[in-house]
């Protein structure tokens, strides 16, 4: 958990992603590096469905590591990745290719 959460805040380039939560307008939203941080890490550990990635953000402590206690509901989940579906294919590329070099390859 810890791993997906330092690649997300120090590692890739969220530009793309932030560059879309400009306006002011409406409830504040969740923070894109936690939203991408779950869905990375959600992936990692074989959660797909938004639903589920949903609930283990309410049950999972290795969730509610990655989302600092916030409970993102599924559809919050499903719009993220829906509007980002690009970025995040990037991303996944990029943290597989950041495995080695962490060390946590054999």
């Amino acid at each position: 958990a810890h791993f997906i959460r330092d690649l997300v805040s120090q590692e890739l380039d969220l530009s793309a992603i932030l560059e879309v939560y400009t306006e002011a307008k409406g409830y504040p939203p969740y923070h894109p590096a936690m939203m991408t941080a779950l869905l990375l890490y959600s992936y990692c550990q074989g959660l797909y469905s938004s639903r589920r990635i949903a609930q283990a953000c309410i049950e999972r402590v290795d969730c509610m590591a990655v989302t600092a206690l916030n409970q993102p509901d599924f559809r919050t989940v499903s719009d993220f990745r829906k509007r980002h579906l690009e970025a995040l294919e990037g991303f996944v590329r990029a943290g597989v290719a950041a495995v080695p070099a962490a060390g946590l390859a054999r």
